[in-house]
C-alpha cells in the first residue's frame, strides 16, 4: 500500500469507529446539545466574554485592562483560511510579513514587531521572538499546521513576561487546540478546489459519562500550487484529547501529530522584474519558479503532548499544573535565487566567466542551501489561585512557578554558487555542484520563571499588578564556524500594571505598562556577551461592549526596545588562530508606536461583521550598524485594515442560504531595512457562499455546501520584500469548495 493511501486509510478508520460509536444515540439528545454548542460556535465574541490568554484566568476581556484579540470559529468557519497566518488577515495590529509563498512557517509580526527573522543586511533584528504558542504553551518551532485543529485563536498584545517569560514586545500568538465539550457531536468535511485540493476532515466529540469526555480531530490535505513537485503540499494531521473530571479535579490530555512531507516552497524573487519591469517593460510571471523541481524539497512534522491538571480545594484556593512536550523537526533543500545580494557584486561576476550563469538582467544567481532543524522542548507551568477580600478591594491573586527547557539543532549546506535560470526561458533539471556544510549549530536554553499577578476590583475599578524574576541560561555551539561554545546567563525582573474602569452603556477606558526581556546568546565582534533585549509597552484604550454580542476596542501604544544587535558582514575577520569574528554588533534601539481599531460582533441575529484598522509607524531609532538609523523596518505597513460582513437567510424559500464578503488592505511598504525601495500597497477581496439544505428539508439535516474565493479579482502584486534578492508575489485566486455534514 502507498503512504499517502495508507495515511488516508488511518484517518478513515478513526473516523468510522465514531460512527460505530455514536449509531445508537438517542436523537433528542443529539438536538438539545447541538443547540447550545452551536451558539457558541457562531459567534464573533470569545464562549462568555472570555480568554485566559491575558491573565491566565476566567477574567472576562471587558474587564481585563490589556488588548486581546479573539479569532473564534466562526471566523474560521465562515472564511476557511488555507494556513495559520490567513486566520489573522482581519485582526488588528497583526502583519504577514515573513518570507510569504506558500511555506511551512508561521510568520507574523505584531505591533511592528516579529520573530527571530532579521531586519535585514546591515540593520538591527527586530529585537523579538516567536509568538507563537500552542494551548498557552511556547511553540518555539512556529511550524504551520492545518487551521481545522484549532478552536481559537488569542492575540495578546505588548509584552507578556509576567506570565509567560520571555515572550514577544509585540504580543504573543496562542492557538487553541479543539478540546472535548461533551456535545456529542460529529462532523465529516470534504474539500476541493484551486491548485487540484483534495481534503478530508473529521472532528468527533463524545461524551463517555459524566465523568469523561473524548475527541478526535483529525485532517487529510493535498494540494499542488505548480506544475512537477514544487509547491506541492501534503499534509496528515491528528489531534485526540481526553477530559475526565469530578467534583473537584479536572485533568485534560491533549496531542497534536502532524507530518507534511511536501510543505510548499520558499520561491524568492529579485526586486528587478517584480517591483521594477525589465528594459523590455516584461515582468517575471506570478506562476515562475525561482529554483529547481529535481533540487527541491520542505518537509516537517510535530509530534506534541499535553495536560493540564486543576483541583480546587476551596471555595477560595485552586491549584493547577500545566505541563507540555514537543518535538518538531524541518527540512529544506532549495535552489535559491540571491539575485542583487550585497554579496553577488563578487560572486556573480565568477558564476558568469564559469559559464553557469547567463549575463543577460533575466538572469537570476543562484545558491545551493541545505538547512535541517531540528527543536525539542518540555515545559511545566505550576500555578495557585487565590481569592480573597481586603476591605472594598476584591482580590484575584495567581503565584505560579514554571520551567522551560528548548534543545535545537541547526546544520546547513550552503554559500555556493550554482547554475542559474533564465525567468523567460526557465530550464530545469540542472546538474548540482558540489557545496561544503557550513553549520553544524546547536543551542539550549533553560528558564526557570516565579511570578505574582494581582487582579484587584472594587465596584467599577479594575487594577492588576504582577512581577516576575526570571532566571535563564543560554548555551550555543557550532563547530563548523569557530569551534568554540558559547554560554550565558541572564537574569532578570519584569513587571506589569494595569487600570480599567467600566461606565454606563459598556464603555471602559483602560491604561497599562509593561516590561519584557529575550536573553541573549553569544558575543559581539569585541568578545563581550551580548546583553537581553529588553522592551516595555506603554498603552491606553478603550473597550466598548453595549450587549454580550458585540465588541470594539480602540487603542494607542508606544513600544521601545533596546540592545538589538546586527550583524556586520564586513567586521567578520579572521584571527590568527584560525577563528572568526562575529561581526555582531550590538546596542540598536526601536521604537513602534500606533494606533489599532477593532470590532466585530452581530448588529441583528442574521447580520455579522469584523473589521480592524491599524496605524503603524515603526522607526529605528539606534543603528549599531550605522546603515539604517531613522528608517523602518522592510515588511510594515504604516496603515492596514481589513473588513468583514456575512449575512444568513432565516425565513422565505432562501432560508439556509448564507453570504460573507471582505476586503483586506495592505499599505505601502519598505521592500529592504536601508529603504532604498518599496512595495506598492495592494487590497484584495474575499468571498463566501454557504447553504444548508437542512434549514428547509428535514432529511438534509445538518448538511452544508460552501463556497470560499480569496483574492477574488486574481490579482497580481508583490507581497512583500526583504532584500533586493527577496520579494514574494502574494497568492492568486483561490476557490474552496466544502461538503460538510454534522449530527
Amino acid at each position: 500500500m502507498k503512504p499517502a493511501c495508507f495515511k488516508y486509510s488511518l484517518l478513515y478508520s478513526a473516523l468510522l469507529a465514531g460512527l460505530a460509536h455514536a449509531a445508537d444515540t438517542v436523537e433528542l439528545d443529539t438536538v438539545q446539545v447541538e443547540g447550545t454548542r452551536n451558539a457558541a460556535r457562531y459567534s464573533y465574541i470569545p464562549e462568555g466574554g472570555r480568554s485566559a490568554t491575558a491573565t491566565k484566568t476566567d477574567r472576562p476581556l471587558s474587564q481585563t485592562p490589556n488588548t486581546v484579540s479573539v479569532v473564534t470559529r466562526r471566523h474560521l468557519d465562515e472564511r476557511e483560511p488555507f494556513d495559520l497566518p490567513t486566520t489573522l488577515a482581519y485582526t488588528s495590529g497583526i502583519n504577514r510579513s515573513g518570507y510569504r509563498s506558500e511555506n511551512s512557517w508561521i510568520e507574523a509580526s505584531i505591533r511592528g514587531v516579529s520573530g527571530t527573522m532579521g531586519g535585514g543586511y546591515g540593520a538591527p533584528s527586530y529585537g523579538g521572538t516567536e509568538p507563537t504558542y500552542i494551548n498557552g504553551s511556547r511553540y518555539f518551532a512556529h511550524l504551520e499546521f492545518n487551521p481545522y485543529l484549532l478552536q481559537s485563536i488569542d492575540i495578546a498584545k505588548g509584552p507578556n513576561a509576567v506570565l509567560y517569560g520571555q515572550s514577544n514586545p509585540g504580543g504573543i500568538i496562542n492557538m487553541n487546540l479543539k478540546a472535548p465539550t461533551g456535545s456529542n457531536e460529529h462532523e465529516i468535511v470534504f474539500k476541493t478546489g484551486t491548485g487540484k485540493r483534495r481534503e478530508i476532515d473529521f472532528d468527533i466529540d463524545r461524551s463517555l459519562n459524566d465523568n469523561l469526555d473524548y475527541r478526535i480531530v483529525g485532517a487529510a490535505k493535498q494540494v499542488e500550487w505548480r506544475v512537477g513537485k514544487n509547491g506541492k503540499q501534503q499534509s496528515y494531521s491528528l489531534a485526540p484529547s481526553l477530559k475526565w473530571r469530578n467534583d473537584r479535579t479536572e485533568l485534560k490530555l491533549d496531542l497534536l501529530y502532524e507530518n507534511q512531507p511536501d510543505a510548499g516552497e520558499r520561491n524568492f524573487l529579485p526586486r528587478k522584474g517584480t517591483i521594477n519591469a525589465y528594459s523590455d517593460g516584461t515582468r517575471i510571471p506570478r506562476d515562475f519558479f525561482a529554483g529547481d523541481p529535481d533540487f527541491h524539497k520542505e518537509s516537517n512534522r510535530k509530534l506534541r503532548l499535553g495536560y493540564d491538571l486543576t483541583h480546587t480545594v476551596s471555595d477560595t484556593l485552586t491549584l493547577s499544573q500545566h505541563a507540555a512536550y514537543g518535538r518538531y523537526g524541518s527540512y529544506m533543500k532549495v535552489l535559491a535565487s540571491l539575485e542583487g545580494g550585497p554579496w553577488t557584486r563578487f560572486t556573480r561576476p565568477k558564476a558568469v566567466q564559469q559559464g553557469i550563469l547567463g549575463s543577460g538582467e533575466k538572469d537570476i544567481y543562484r545558491e545551493s542551501t541545505i538547512w535541517d532543524y531540528n527543536w525539542r522542548e518540555f515545559q511545566i507551568d505550576n500555578r495557585a489561585r487565590l481569592t480573597f477580600d481586603t476591605g472594598r478591594l476584591n482580590h484575584t491573586l495567581l503565584a505560579g512557578l514554571d520551567y522551560y527547557n528548548g534543545r535545537q539543532s541547526l546544520q546547513k549546506w550552503e554559500n555556493t554558487p550554482q547554475h542559474g535560470i533564465n525567468s523567460a526561458k526557465p530550464v530545469y533539471g540542472v546538474p548540482i555542484l558540489p557545496f561544503p556544510q557550513t553549520a553544524d549549530q546547536t543551542g539550549r536554553i533553560r528558564q526557570t520563571g516565579l511570578y505574582l499577578h494581582d487582579q484587584m476590583q472594587a465596584g467599577n475599578l479594575h487594577l492588576q499588578i504582577g512581577g516576575r524574576y526570571d532566571m535563564a541560561r543560554t548555551a550555543q555551539s557550532d563547530p563548523l564556524s569557530n569551534g568554540s561554545s558559547q554560554s550565558l546567563k541572564n537574569n532578570r525582573f519584569t513587571w506589569r500594571t494595569g487600570l480599567l474602569y467600566q461606565l454606563p452603556y459598556g464603555i471602559s477606558p483602560y491604561a497599562s505598562y509593561s516590561t519584557t526581556f529575550i536573553p541573549a546568546t553569544g558575543f559581539d565582534n569585541n568578545g563581550r556577551a551580548l546583553q537581553p533585549v529588553t522592551a516595555a509597552q506603554k498603552e491606553i484604550g478603550i473597550k466598548y461592549q453595549p450587549a454580550d454580542n458585540f465588541m470594539l476596542t480602540a487603542s494607542l501604544f508606544d513600544i521601545r526596545q533596546k540592545n538589538l544587535s546586527a550583524t556586520v558582514r564586513s567586521l567578520r575577520t579572521r584571527q590568527p588562530d584560525g577563528k572568526w569574528t562575529s561581526g555582531i554588533v550590538q546596542d540598536g534601539q526601536a521604537r513602534s508606536r500606533g494606533f489599532e481599531l477593532e470590532w466585530q460582533g452581530d448588529i441583528t441575529p442574521a447580520w455579522g461583521i469584523s473589521g480592524s484598522y491599524t496605524y503603524l509607524r515603526q522607526t529605528i531609532e539606534r543603528d549599531p550598524a550605522g546603515t539604517s538609523q531613522g528608517n523602518t523596518h522592510w515588511g510594515l505597513p504604516a496603515h492596514s485594515g481589513a473588513l468583514w460582513t456575512d449575512y444568513r437567510v432565516q425565513r422565505g424559500a432562501l432560508r439556509g442560504l448564507s453570504a460573507g464578503i471582505g476586503y483586506r488592505y495592505t499599505g505601502t511598504t519598505w521592500g529592504n531595512s536601508l529603504n532604498t525601495f518599496k512595495v506598492p500597497a495592494y487590497g484584495l477581496w474575499d468571498l463566501k457562499l454557504a447553504y444548508k439544505p437542512g434549514e428547509r428539508f428535514a432529511a438534509l439535516r445538518g448538511s452544508t455546501v460552501q463556497l470560499n474565493i480569496q483574492n477574488l479579482a486574481d490579482k497580481k502584486y508583490v507581497a512583500s520584500c526583504a532584500e533586493e534578492f527577496a520579494c514574494f508575489y502574494g497568492t492568486g485566486r483561490r476557490a474552496t469548495l466544502s461538503f460538510g455534514y454534522r449530527w
